[in-house]
């Protein structure tokens, strides 16, 4: 929400300094323009009228538009002589300048003035750069023309800075009053030039002076209509001298944006039709005579008069029927036009957002197929409509990051290691990955460097094995029957190193992280914890603080510091120091179905869902926040996956197969 103000001093017949803004909840557009020649004033308000138009109906980013839209105004305004333009758009907090010549932007931000524009002569400014920048709640913006500074000079000259400061710092309500005072003093300060009479400040018609304000009905402070004195006939016999203005500082014309305040917001009104209809209200026009003689009916008949009341009675129902129609096909194009606007906003939004803010890019996709759709509701044919319906198809997999994977190639298979090797699970750690067959009871290490495998144990030394877990060069098996093993893989050489324990519950997942063994207890509700000492091991910690938590439907531990759970329901608990650490997903293009399987670790940014009932891989950050997905068959029926993101690899754990797909990112 913005509140503004603008005002416009001093314009003739042949010179013209005006402002024009108008604001939306989206985007909001202010020009400045002046320049000298016929009927100049006039001239520039309808030429405004097409620049606003065209502006708000291009489809390019706002950089493009700006860039356009200067050169459709400078070549509309080309007759003029010392044409000079600014042009300002902002984008929620993003704020574009170009200009023709040297009208001033400034900012007042925490205390401080900015000029937001260089100094620069009538010549130099056909170079002028695009200005652009990121406004904070609370900016004051000042847009004012160049000849401003010549009044300041004049009235004070000591302290132009000050005065520029204070004037940017004046409410929106006392803005003009302010200008017009400082207008009034650089005049009667001028030796060589009388003050400007009503007369001399805007153009005439007939006997009123007007300064016509496009944006009259937003509420925003506008100069009032008033009529001249009428002058008696004895004051006419001496022809007064026209003044000459040849030596004057011209008009001005500035605009004060309060961006983001709280008080006002408007919408963004439709200027064209009111801006011609006021103009054409300031000007007499008269029929031409065509010759016409229109023959005089009597209606002294009672039955004639009677058809006469019941034809108007049915032109009138007739009328106001179509006028209602009118009005209510009028509210609808209105409304039709201002969702399409909004839906191109977001989109291009999106698109400019998708490499930088991802979650924020899908919000403005979103936002856009939501106001497409509800255009569509209104205009389902509409050509512009349909045409942003298929980009925005087209281009949503690029602004969410969708990957398709239609190739799965196979990293290795398992039977080459062992006949009918099969595995659920996988654990990684330095580039290698462990497996275990808990049919068979084989444990195997694979290199996923040099592909290759070696078995590590087999059903003696394991047991009952359930769950393995890879840390550095050890691999820790939890066995039902033998409680705890740590494999040696260099030597391969399996040690019982802690035996069943009758306070166990039901383990579910073993994890080995910094020398350290985690196992989780369903049953129990209780990550057990040892350490190793020189004697092997510690007896068990728990894990968790004093709060109780809730571990029963947990199947899978993963821990990078903090400790991970994946629970049934899709839901991922973190824990770090042993206790609750919030985490949430956010930024999903849709929910997670059935979360199969996850994995973290210390050696990743990322957290990496198996997502099967949707066929993908969902990318998060570790603070849950989306970055991207792959799409593919395999995310349906594989069980495991671990991600080795130096490598950029993922690996996929099918039954006997282990694929491998490239990291896009």
């Amino acid at each position: 929400m913005i509140k503004h103000s603008k005002v416009i001093v001093g314009n003739t017949d042949l010179l013209t300094a005006q402002a024009f803004i108008y604001p939306s909840p989206n985007l909001n557009l202010a020009i400045l323009v002046s320049c000298e020649g016929e009927d100049v004033f006039t001239k520039v308000r309808f030429a405004i009228s097409d620049t606003e138009t065209k502006f708000f109906e291009m489809e390019e980013a706002i950089s493009v538009r700006i860039e356009e839209t200067l050169k459709f105004l400078k070549t509309e305004l080309a007759s003029f002589e010392n044409l000079q333009i600014l042009l300002a758009a902002w984008q929620e907090n993003i704020l574009y300048i170009k200009r023709k010549g040297s009208h001033q932007a400034y900012i007042y931000r925490d205390n401080e003035l900015i000029i937001l524009t260089p100094e620069a002569s009538l010549e130099e400014s056909e170079n002028n750069q695009l200005i652009s920048g990121y406004l904070k709640k609370g900016d004051l913006l000042l847009f004012i023309t160049d000849n401003f500074d010549k009044y300041l000079k004049v009235s004070s000259p000591e302290n132009s800075s000050q005065v520029i400061s204070q004037l940017i710092t004046t409410p929106t309500e006392d803005f003009e009053e302010e200008v017009n005072s400082i207008w009034q003093q650089g005049a009667m300060s001028s030796p060589t030039q009388p003050v400007p009479t009503a007369s001399e400040t805007s153009p005439q018609t007939e006997n009123q002076l007007v300064n016509i304000d496009p944006l009259k009905e937003t509420g925003e402070e506008t100069v009032t209509i008033n009529k001249e004195e009428p002058v008696a006939e004895n004051d006419q016999t001496e022809s007064q001298p026209e003044p000459d203005f040849s030596d004057q500082r011209g008009p001005i014309a500035a605009i004060l944006v309060n961006y983001h305040s709280d008080e006002i917001e408007f919408s963004r009104p439709q200027p064209v039709a009111e801006t011609q209809s006021q103009i054409i209200q300031t000007r007499q026009f008269r029929l031409p005579s065509l010759g016409l003689k229109i023959p005089q009916f009597s209606l002294r008949s009672r039955r004639l008069r009677f058809f006469v009341i019941l034809l108007v009675l049915i032109l009138l129902i007739v009328g106001g029927f179509l006028a209602f129609e009118n009005r209510q096909l009028g509210l609808q194009n209105s409304n039709f036009s201002n969702l399409l606007s909004d839906a191109k906003d977001k989109y291009h939004q999106a698109l400019n957002l998708k490499d930088l803010d991802p979650n924020a890019a899908k919000q403005n996709l979103d936002e856009a197929s939501k106001k497409l759709n509800e255009a569509l509701a209104i205009k389902p044919n509409d050509t512009d409509a349909q045409n942003l319906k298929k980009q925005i198809e087209s281009d949503s997999s690029s602004i969410l990051k969708i990957f398709e994977i239609k190739d799965f190639p196979v990293f290795l298979s398992l039977d080459l290691v062992k006949k009918d090797f099969s595995a659920k699970k996988m654990s990684m750690s330095l580039n290698k990955i462990l497996l275990l067959d808990e049919t068979k009871k084989t444990l195997v290490l694979i290199d996923l460097e040099t592909k290759t495998n070696q078995i590590l144990a087999g059903a003696d030394q394991l047991g009952d094995g359930q769950f393995a877990s890879l840390n550095g060069d050890f691999g820790f098996v939890y066995s039902k029957d033998k409680g705890i093993l740590r494999v040696d893989t260099k030597l391969q050489k399996t040690t019982n190193s802690i035996k069943p324990d009758s306070e166990w519950g039901k383990i579910n997942d073993i994890y080995g992280f910094g020398g350290n063994i985690y196992l989780l207890d369903i049953l129990k509700n209780q990550i057990w914890k040892y350490l190793p000492i020189a004697s092997g091991y510690s007896d068990k910690i728990s894990y968790f603080k004093d709060a109780k938590n809730d571990l029963a439907d947990s199947k899978r531990m993963e821990i990078d510091s903090s400790v991970w759970l994946l629970k049934s329901g899709n839901e991922i608990k973190k824990f770090t120091s042993g206790a609750l650490d919030n985490f949430s997903l956010s930024g999903l293009d849709k929910p997670l179905a059935d979360l199969t399987n996850f994995f973290i670790s210390d050696q990743t940014d990322n957290i990496y869902l198996l997502d099967s009932g949707n066929s993908r891989l969902v990318v998060t950050s570790k603070t849950g926040q989306y970055k991207d997905q792959y799409h593919g068959d395999k995310f349906k029926t594989a069980s495991d996956l671990v991600v080795d993101e130096k490598g950029k690899k993922i690996y996929l754990l099918e039954n006997n197969q282990i694929y491998q797909i490239e990291l896009k990112s």
